[in-house]
């Protein structure tokens, strides 16, 4: 009997501190990123692409709305957030109003962000980059609020 106890509170215990470092971890990435890129055209100026990420809590779920504003380009993309370790995985969901077009379907991991020597790196999924030179591995949006 004695016994029974003790495992019930070591197992409430554990729910208890499992949940509230899962919560913490994930509240710790809401905020909004950005990224910006740009390249030159000849006698033109430059063509640039301006990236902002929304991180927030919705209904207790954590949502990411995706913009991507730029020459020729107006994204605007709504995405599931899923922590993994240091990783936090944007999942497509759903578009916004006043998006281009569509390219992405339900489920597809669109990038990933992972906190590694306090900085933020991405890894680039079904969304890429305009500038292929950007599509490796590295450190490109930056915690702005």
């Amino acid at each position: 009997m004695k016994y029974n106890k003790i495992v019930n509170i070591l197992f409430l215990i554990i729910v208890l501190f499992v949940g509230c470092y899962n919560s913490t971890g994930l509240s710790s990435w809401i905020g909004k990123y950005s990224f910006e890129e740009s390249s030159p055209v000849i006698g033109n100026g430059n063509m640039i692409w301006v990236y902002e990420i929304n991180i927030y809590e919705y209904n207790k779920e954590i949502i990411a709305d995706i913009n991507i504003d730029g020459f020729q380009t107006q994204k605007r993309i709504r995405s599931k957030v899923v922590e993994d370790n240091n990783k936090l995985n944007f999942t497509f969901f759903s578009y916004l109003s006043d998006n281009d077009y569509e390219t992405y379907k339900d489920g597809d991991i669109l990038l990933t962000f992972e906190k590694k020597d306090s900085n933020i790196y991405t890894i680039w999924g079904e969304m890429k980059p305009m500038i292929h030179d950007n599509n490796n591995y590295g450190i490109y949006f930056k915690k702005i609020e």
